[in-house]
């Protein structure tokens, strides 16, 4: 399965399930849906964090795709209003 590029596709419904102070704290967002399996942007496709938050709080499977934080920030900011930063845990 080859998932949809972040620029070229996101659905602000999908973006919402995590929440904006998931998503903005862990520099991740959700932005599709493939069969059972939820997409979602980061930038460090091996945070163990990152995906174990995202299916704990989505209920689904998780696949982690990597994503410029640039890219990440822009969906966030369109989804959930621009002027915030993504707050990036040490």
């Amino acid at each position: 399965m080859t998932p949809p590029p972040l620029a070229e596709r996101h659905d602000p419904e999908v973006a919402r399930l995590l929440g904006e102070q998931v998503s903005r704290a862990l520099g991740m967002v959700a932005y599709a849906q493939a069969d059972d399996t939820l997409l979602v942007a980061t930038a460090n496709p091996d945070d163990t964090l990152a995906d174990r938050v995202a299916r704990a709080i989505s209920g689904r499977d998780v696949q982690l795709i990597a994503a410029a934080d640039d890219e990440i920030a822009a969906v966030l900011d369109e989804v959930f209003g621009a002027g915030r930063r993504v707050i990036r845990r040490a």
